[in-house]
């Protein structure tokens, strides 16, 4: 807001202050003998009038809608040991955390971009929107994506590293803005002083995060979706009156076939298969 507009606001209010004082009553002349007897020296009055339009400005600013809004952010985190925890956030992205690693993500993304904050390691499955890029931000480095799958480590001890699986990943370093990309198949890591980036070709670390999961009041259909992105033979049909049914559950490298039946006896659902697909439904 300008100065300008400020004192005009700051105006109308000591306005509608004065016709309300006014039409209460309560401006009515003091006797002569009275004010003769507060008479105020120049400088007092001065003095009082500056300290009367700072309490207004003060009073109508706490009261004016704040125009910065901001956004409600989550924070889930991860203390098991040896159990990845995996959570599908708003746009529709996966993401598997390892043990003592914190993510703090909105409940739904607004804005250009999708911006989350990690400290630890996990694996990320993104999902594509080229309008609006996937950011992570990170103690040492920025990650930038639109849609692929990703492993990023970034301890409170400076370690960090970036191994793609799919796709291809921006990094920018926070210290001097080095940037470099890295495609699938690569690693990327940073020295402890978070100066420089050094390319390597990757190992499989993906694997790792997929041998015990847990889901933590998830909704169904985020975790049928999970299994099926990371099956190739199997295809699991969830009936649309399940989708919203939320549970907490851990697997142990199962198979999808395993899955389904442990979560349908959790649940006490029913389930079917035909060809390559698993159909679950209400029990009847």
């Amino acid at each position: 807001m300008s100065f300008k507009e400020n004192n005009v606001r700051v105006d109308k209010a000591w306005d509608r202050l004065y016709t309300r004082l006014e039409n209460d009553g309560l401006l009515a002349e003091q006797p002569p003998k009275m004010r003769r007897m507060f008479h105020l020296s120049p400088f007092v009055k001065w003095t009082g009038a500056v300290a009367a339009i700072v309490c207004v400005v003060i009073g109508i600013w706490l009261f004016l809608p704040s125009t910065t809004h901001t956004i409600p952010m989550l924070i889930l985190h991860n203390n098991e040991n040896a159990v990845t925890l995996v959570t599908t956030l708003n746009d529709g992205s996966l993401v598997y955390l390892a043990d003592n690693t914190s993510l703090q993500y909105p409940k739904e993304f607004a804005g250009e971009t999708r911006e989350v904050y990690l400290q630890g390691e996990a694996y990320f499955d993104v999902a594509a929107n080229k309008a609006r890029p996937f950011i992570i931000d990170t103690e040492i480095a920025k990650i930038e994506v639109v849609g692929t799958a990703f492993d990023v480590k970034s301890r409170y001890n400076g370690a960090f590293s970036l191994s793609v699986k799919q796709g291809e990943v921006i990094v920018m370093l926070k210290n001097n803005q080095k940037a470099t990309y890295v495609k699938a198949g690569e690693t990327v890591l940073a020295n402890m002083d978070g100066n420089d980036l050094q390319l390597m070709q990757s190992n499989d670390l993906f694997n790792s995060y997929k041998e015990q999961i847990r889901f933590k009041d998830e909704y169904l259909k985020n975790i049928v979706n999970a299994i099926n992105k990371e099956s190739d033979s199997i295809r699991i049909e969830l009936a649309p009156d399940l989708f919203n049914k939320q549970l907490t559950i851990t697997f142990s490298d199962e198979s999808p076939e395993s899955m389904v039946k442990i979560i349908s006896l959790a649940l006490k659902l029913q389930y079917s298969k035909q060809g390559n697909t698993i159909y679950i439904s209400s029990a009847s």
